[in-house]
C-alpha cells in the first residue's frame, strides 16, 4: 500500500513540475486561425532572437507572395507608348516593391515567449489580426492615392516643364509606398487586389510619363567661383543630372543652374577652418526660376586653410549627391 501511495505521490509531482506548453504551441491553428490571422513562430536562445525569427518568418511570408503577385501583374500589364498601348513583360516597368524584414507591419502582437528549459531555448508567436489591420492600409492607401492623383493632376495643367517633371517624381516615391502597401493588403485581404488594379497600373505609368518629359530638359551649369578647388562641384552637378536621366548641355540648354559657393575663413589655435554656404538656382529659358537649393554647412577644418577648402567641398558633394533634385 505504501509502494502504492508513493507511486501516486510521485506521479503527482511529476505533473506539477512538468512545464505547461501553451495552447499556441501546441496547437497554433486553434488558437490562432489562419482565416482570422497571420502567424509565424519564432524559436531563439533569447526573447528578442525567438520575436526576431518570428517577425522574420512573417517578413518571408509576405514576400514569397508578393513576388508571386509581382509576376502575375507584370505578365498582363498593359503599358502606354506615345503611340499605342500594348502588352509588355520588359524588365524596365516599374517593379512592385518587395516586402523585407525591415517592412512595415500594422498590428503585429506577440505572445508571452515559451521557455523551455531543457532545451535553454525560447518560442514565440507573433501574429496579425486580419480585422484589425485591414481597415489601417485601406486608410493609409486612400490617402496615399489621393496625393498621388493631386501631383499627377498638378503634372498635366503645369506648362512649365520642369515643375511637372518635378511633380511627377513626388507622385512616383509616393506610389511606391502606396504599391507596397495594396501589395500587402492584397495578401491580408485578396478580394482587395482587383479594386487597386486600375490604381496600379496608373502608378506605373508615372515613371514613363517623367522619362518623356525629360527628354525635353536640358541643363548647362554655371559656377560663379572661379577658384579650381570648386571645379568637382560642377562635374558632381552633371553626374546626378546624368544619374536622374537628364541631359547636360554646355549651349542651347532650356535651363542654366547658377551655383553659388561661399565660404567664411576662421583660423584658430587647433587649426583652420571655412563655415561653407551652397545656393543653386535653375532658371529657365524665360529667365523664370524653377528650383532652388540652398545649404548652410557648419564649419570644417583641417592643419591647413587648403586642407580645409578640400574637406569642405567633399562635404558639400556628399550633400548634393544625398539631396539635390531629391524628394
Amino acid at each position: 500500500m505504501r509502494k502504492f501511495f508513493l507511486i501516486i505521490i510521485l506521479i503527482f509531482s511529476a505533473s506539477c513540475f512538468a512545464e505547461s506548453v501553451p495552447d499556441w504551441l501546441k496547437s497554433p491553428e486553434k488558437a490562432f486561425p489562419t482565416k482570422e490571422y497571420i502567424r509565424a513562430i519564432g524559436d531563439g536562445s533569447s526573447e528578442n532572437v525567438a520575436k526576431n525569427a518570428a517577425i522574420a518568418q512573417i517578413a518571408l511570408l509576405f514576400e514569397s507572395k508578393v513576388e508571386v503577385i509581382n509576376l502575375a501583374l507584370k505578365q498582363s500589364s498593359q503599358i502606354i507608348t506615345e503611340d499605342k498601348v500594348s502588352n509588355s513583360t520588359n524588365a524596365n516597368l516599374t517593379q512592385f516593391a518587395k516586402i523585407s524584414s525591415t517592412a512595415e507591419f500594422f498590428c503585429l502582437n506577440f505572445t508571452e515567449p515559451y521557455y523551455n528549459k531543457k532545451n535553454n531555448n525560447f518560442t514565440i508567436l507573433a501574429y496579425i489580426k486580419k480585422s484589425e489591420v485591414c481597415n489601417i492600409y485601406k486608410a493609409r492607401i486612400e490617402a496615399l492615392l489621393t496625393s498621388i492623383l493631386a501631383y499627377k493632376n498638378y503634372a498635366s495643367g503645369e506648362t512649365e516643364i520642369f515643375r511637372s517633371a518635378q511633380a511627377l517624381q513626388n507622385a512616383t516615391v509616393l506610389g511606391n509606398l502606396c504599391e507596397r502597401y495594396i501589395n500587402t493588403f492584397s495578401i491580408i485581404k485578396p478580394d482587395v487586389a482587383k479594386k487597386y488594379e486600375d490604381d496600379l497600373k496608373m502608378i506605373s505609368s508615372l515613371a514613363s510619363e517623367r522619362a518623356n518629359l525629360k527628354k525635353h530638359m536640358t541643363f548647362s551649369i554655371q559656377l560663379l567661383q572661379e577658384e579650381v578647388v570648386y571645379k568637382q562641384i560642377s562635374s558632381c552637378i552633371a553626374k546626378i543630372l546624368e544619374k536622374q536621366g537628364y541631359s547636360y548641355s554646355l549651349s542651347n540648354a532650356k535651363y542654366n543652374i547658377t551655383v553659388d559657393i561661399v565660404c567664411t575663413e576662421e583660423s584658430y589655435d587647433a587649426g583652420q577652418f571655412v563655415r561653407p554656404s551652397l545656393d543653386i538656382l535653375i532658371v529657365n529659358t524665360d529667365g523664370e526660376g524653377v528650383y532652388s537649393y540652398s545649404k548652410p554647412f557648419q564649419r570644417i577644418g583641417g592643419k591647413t586653410m587648403d586642407q580645409a577648402y578640400v574637406r569642405a567641398v567633399s562635404k558639400i558633394k556628399q550633400d548634393l549627391e544625398e539631396n539635390f533634385l531629391a524628394e
